[in-house]
């Protein structure tokens, strides 16, 4: 194998993140995907951006009260996919041209660490004083049996693969689960949100909890809080309980879980630091 050996001020290993340019502005982005992360690539970009077809999708129902007639009004998924792409390529050309201006080298491919200071990527081994991990996150599955059942997608693949759903059963009641649930909701889907917390949204304040909680109801959307998920069967069918003895069970089409770091990246020399969250991030 060859050994390419180049020397790095600093070189940052993973996501993008607006504050990657101050850290790597006279070193390099070592990146395995795409530059943006999970926001830009998998996460509040495209939510938002389905969001807003949603919300005007809404609204048209309603355009009859100002005098507009609309015929053959509907969802187009594969339009409302083609715009998403459009967002998220716009702006993920926009950290592109960032880091150019900024005279951060993008580096493609997967970074290994081996030793202090050290850090491979295919046959070209890297050399600095500094390397800071920021690996990124992944979907959190819970402990919860029959999650491998035939129809049950995390959030992830759900974006990827957007197509209609007579019902669907979300198991999570975060933000990205809330924002998966207004879409197909808006779509005509049957929604239901399963928290397992006492309010959706438990990292916020109680108020956005509640007052989103009651807009859901209102717009048609199933909401339970305080559920405990105690299996998944085929068809695929969630059931849970709720505050007592279990109830009947719902289709379950999507897990939406929350999201955790991606903490396969260590090495013996790496001075990891874990936040309250499990968060692992730290200098090599």
């Amino acid at each position: 194998m060859k050994n390419h050996s180049r020397n790095l001020h600093a070189p940052l290993c993973g996501r993008f993140h607006p504050n990657s340019v101050a850290v790597a502005r006279y070193g390099a982005l070592i990146e395995r995907d795409a530059v943006g992360g999970t926001c830009l690539n998998r996460g509040c970009v495209p939510t938002k951006a389905l969001l807003h077809s949603a919300g005007l999708y809404r609204e048209m129902q309603d355009c009859d009260r100002f005098g507009i007639q609309v015929q053959g009004l509907g969802f187009d998924y594969a339009a409302m996919c083609a715009r998403r792409d459009q967002v998220v390529d716009q702006l993920r050309a926009g950290v592109q041209s960032l880091l150019k201006g900024n005279g951060v080298e993008v580096i493609s491919g997967t970074a290994v660490l081996e030793g202090s200071g050290r850090v491979r990527v295919g046959e070209e081994l890297h050399e600095a004083r500094n390397i800071l991990l920021a690996v990124g996150s992944r979907p959190a599955l819970p402990p919860i049996p029959g999650l491998d059942t035939p129809g049950v997608v995390t959030s992830d693949g759900l974006l990827s693969d957007l197509r209609p759903l007579d019902r669907l059963a979300i198991i999570g009641g975060g933000v990205i689960g809330v924002e998966l649930a207004c879409v197909w909701a808006a779509a005509g889907a049957r929604v239901t949100i399963l928290e397992a917390a006492p309010r959706l949204l438990p990292t916020l304040e109680r108020e956005l909890g509640q007052s989103l909680a009651a807009q859901l109801r209102q717009d048609g959307v199933e909401v339970f809080t305080g559920a405990g998920v105690t299996g998944v069967a085929p068809g695929p069918a969630v059931a849970f309980t709720h505050r007592g003895p279990a109830r009947a069970k719902r289709p379950l089409s999507r897990l939406s879980p929350k999201r955790i770091p991606r903490n396969r990246a260590s090495s013996p020399t790496a001075r990891k630091r874990r936040d309250s969250r499990g968060s692992v991030g730290g200098w090599v």
